[in-house]
């Protein structure tokens, strides 16, 4: 048999596990934070705790002086000072409050709340429900999960600093705001920049904050080119990733405009938005129609690859319709398809770009159909001092012009590689001298020479670069905003020569008819 411990071994025993252990743990984690008291409510026991400079126990009543903090649930109650009755869940907080929820933050100088119902009541409050609603009010009520009501206060979905004035606003005398459905207003007024511009004794807003479908806000105007016009429009929330708004425009003068876009993003890799429109002028009738596709893809082995569709009808609609500068001026449709693969000093790009001119009376169309470019960005050989690069590609050019009953086209084919070698030379750490040498070949499929077409000819030239960096001087500037935190200023001199030995080439009498084609050709 074991032998019983002795009296005086118990004894030691008992301290030890009811007072020393406790003591120890009490100080090493509970004293350095604060009071803390945790209750279940008896409806829902939902646990709730509370933290406090200083805590007091009255039967069922729950004091806390200080800086207190009560949580429950997905929320949060700050104030000076806070009553909770553990057997309702009634609870008063007074003294700066804070109530904050998932999607809602309210200040005020006083509530009334209930822990197992979320309702409440809150005095000289302000803040905002829903990540994008935000409001005042002499008194708040929540009179359910999602419902609240508004007295002798503001609602607005403008937010700004406290020195600042809010673009917009509705004063109101009362109000009742269901999430996801809509505000009613009561006795209010409109105000733009703290002007009163309208009294409305009822309106209704929406107060959503997730895609739904209906009717979007006409717009109205008038012009002596296309007298009365009226935008309406229908917006379809098809699913979590895609939505569609259809437009039907009314132009007195021109007739009737359908539009359409679609908006995609199945995942976080693909992205995509079409746009359309169409216009047949009752007057002229001249047909107008207008196509823009963007489409964003990443496939596997880190392809990404862009899309675009651009067209316009003979015409033009934006010149005709179009309130934005850049779209009235532009001299050319341009659409492409790319995919390019990115390695660490290297990248393969696949091109297929197509531009069509839009100057009146002259019919003009280019094409990479295709262009294949890799390059290789500078780097060490191996554990020589020089380094190497090289931009090499592929391309099919075409172009064809048509004005005054002439037609005139071209195509021709190209490749061209370009390898560099460079020696940095680094006396001191802030001046480096960097010369650099390469060799250009370029083969064209077909030319003119001395005013006959030739087939398969080449060119090659060798250039010098010199280039003279330093000293830098830079700073960093600390700003006060959270989107731009820093900003660098950097200051480097730089001194380049660049030698290109036209000599060299074989060219000299050999034309390639390619005047006219855009610049990246």
């Amino acid at each position: 048999m074991t032998k019983p411990p002795t009296n005086s071994f118990h004894r030691t025993y008992i301290i030890l596990r009811r007072i020393i252990f406790p003591f120890i743990f009490s100080l090493l984690f509970l004293y350095p934070i604060s009071y803390a008291d945790e209750v279940k409510t008896k409806e829902e026991e939902t646990p709730v705790t509370v933290f406090a400079d200083r805590l007091e126990h009255k039967k069922n009543l729950i004091i806390g002086t200080g800086h207190v903090d009560v949580r429950y649930r997905d929320s949060r109650i700050l104030g000076n000072i806070i009553e909770l009755n553990t057997e309702t869940g009634d609870g008063v907080a007074t003294g700066n409050v804070i109530i904050e929820g998932k999607e809602s933050r309210i200040e005020c100088s006083e509530a009334e709340f209930n822990t197992n119902t979320k309702l409440g009541t809150m005095y000289e409050a302000q803040g905002y429900l829903a990540s994008d609603y935000y409001f005042t009010g002499k008194k708040i009520e929540r009179v359910a999960e999602d419902r609240y009501k508004i007295f002798s206060g503001s609602f607005t979905t403008c937010s700004c600093d406290d020195d600042c004035t809010l673009a917009w606003r509705f004063r109101i005398k009362k109000a009742t705001i269901k999430i996801e459905d809509y505000a009613i207003l009561q006795d209010s007024t409109f105000l733009v920049k703290d002007i009163p511009v309208l009294y409305l004794p009822y309106m209704i807003v929406p107060a959503k904050t997730k895609r739904t479908t209906g009717f979007l806000t006409p717009s109205l105007g008038t012009s002596s080119k296309d007298g009365f016009s009226m935008n309406n429009s229908l917006f379809w929330a098809i699913n979590q990733w895609s939505d569609a708004t259809f437009y039907l425009d009314y132009l007195e003068k021109k007739g009737v405009r359908p539009g359409l876009e679609y908006r995609y993003i199945p995942n976080k890799n693909t992205t995509g938005q079409f746009n359309g429109t169409y216009l047949k002028e009752k007057d002229t009738k001249r047909e107008f129609w207008k196509i823009k596709f963007n489409h964003r893809q990443e496939f596997i082995y880190n392809i990404k690859g862009l899309a675009r569709l651009d067209l316009l009808s003979d015409d033009n609609p934006d010149k005709e319709f179009s309130d934005i500068t850049d779209d009235r001026t532009r001299r050319q449709t341009d659409s492409y398809l790319s995919l390019i693969k990115n390695w660490e000093n290297r990248s393969l790009e696949f091109l297929t770009r197509y531009r069509e001119g839009l100057e009146r009376g002259r019919n003009e169309r280019f094409g990479q159909i295709p262009q294949v470019t890799f390059r290789n960005q500078r780097e060490r050989i191996y554990d020589t001092p020089l380094f190497f690069s090289m931009e090499s590609s592929y391309v099919g050019l075409y172009k064809r012009i048509e004005e005054n009953d002439t037609k005139n086209t071209t195509d021709v084919s190209r490749f061209d590689i370009h390898p560099q070698l460079s020696l940095p030379f680094t006396k001191v750490p802030w001046l480096t001298f960097t010369p650099t040498i390469g060799i250009r070949e370029t083969y064209y499929n077909r030319g003119e020479r001395d005013g006959k077409d030739t087939d398969g000819f080449s060119r090659e030239i060798y250039d010098i670069n010199l280039l003279l960096e330093g000293p830098r001087v830079s700073r960093v500037f600390h700003t006060k905003s959270e989107h731009i935190p820093k900003i660098k200023h950097l200051i480097e001199p730089r001194i380049t020569y660049d030698y290109i030995d036209r000599k060299s080439t074989r060219l000299n009498s050999s034309h390639i008819p390619l005047s006219r084609m855009p610049s990246s050709a």
